[in-house]
C-alpha cells in the first residue's frame, strides 16, 4: 500500500498542511484481506498527510456522522 500512497499525488508540497488525506490498508472482507486505497478531502486543514491502517483499525479511524443542520 506504499504504492498507493507514493503515487497519489496531493498539491501542496510532501510534509505540508492539507485538506487532502490517503488511507490505504488491509481490510478483512469474509475469508479474505483486501488492499483499499482512498484520497479523502477534509473540511480543514490538517497534518494527517499518509494513513496506514490495519484490518482492525478501520472502523475505530473512519465513521460517517449526521451533522444536524
Amino acid at each position: 500500500m506504499v504504492s498507493f500512497q507514493r503515487l497519489t499525488r496531493r498539491p501542496e508540497p510532501e510534509g505540508r498542511p492539507s485538506r487532502w488525506v490517503t488511507v490505504a490498508g488491509q481490510v478483512q472482507a469474509g475469508p479474505k484481506k483486501v488492499l483499499i486505497g482512498m484520497a479523502l478531502l477534509a473540511d480543514e486543514v490538517n497534518s494527517l498527510g499518509h494513513l496506514m491502517l490495519k484490518p482492525d483499525q478501520w472502523a475505530g479511524t473512519l465513521h460517517i456522522e449526521k451533522l444536524e443542520e
